[in-house]
């Protein structure tokens, strides 16, 4: 399993990013891949799953702790690796 989860701010085209939401829509039909969004904008998409009720680093936990086994990649044009 594959946990792809994504700020959305200047990452997902609904934001004026260069990720298109269409490949997400790709991703998340995808088996063995699970698509998730960890950013509370208001540009998110609808319809993805969410872990947006805190800040960053907690919103990412929270999305590794739905997924335990999952390989967890992170997706964003900020510069938040600590998170």
């Amino acid at each position: 399993m594959i946990l792809i989860t994504f700020d959305v701010d200047g990452t997902l085209e609904s934001s004026g990013g260069p990720v298109p939401v269409a490949r997400l829509w790709e991703l998340l039909k995808t088996p063995g891949i699970a698509v998730a969004l960890v950013s509370p904008s208001p540009a998110r998409p609808p319809g993805f799953p969410e872990f947006i009720d805190g800040d960053r680093a907690e919103n990412l936990r929270r999305a590794a702790m739905a997924f335990p086994s999952a390989l967890r990649l992170y997706v964003s044009d900020n510069d938040d690796r600590d998170a």
